[in-house]
């Protein structure tokens, strides 16, 4: 899941910061999940929407907490 992280920040990176472009990343890879979700496993939709969407906020603090400070130890 990370090299996907990788690859879709790499395509859309010139959005601007890092933590604009990891929150585009996370939730394109997690509507592409939910897309999956809904296509294989509609009954489980319903306990997966709160995983998703704590995902979403997660993902999103810890861009704007650490990807700075990641970015520049590179």
């Amino acid at each position: 899941l990370i090299a996907i992280h990788m690859i879709v920040a790499g395509i859309i990176g010139s959005a601007g910061s890092m933590v604009v472009t990891g929150l585009y990343a996370t939730v394109l890879i997690n509507g592409i999940c939910l897309l999956f979700t809904m296509i294989f496993y509609r009954q489980h939709a319903g306990a997966y929407a709160p995983y998703l969407s704590m995902n979403i906020v997660i993902n999103f603090f810890m861009f704007s907490i650490f990807g700075e400070s990641i970015l520049a130890l590179l």
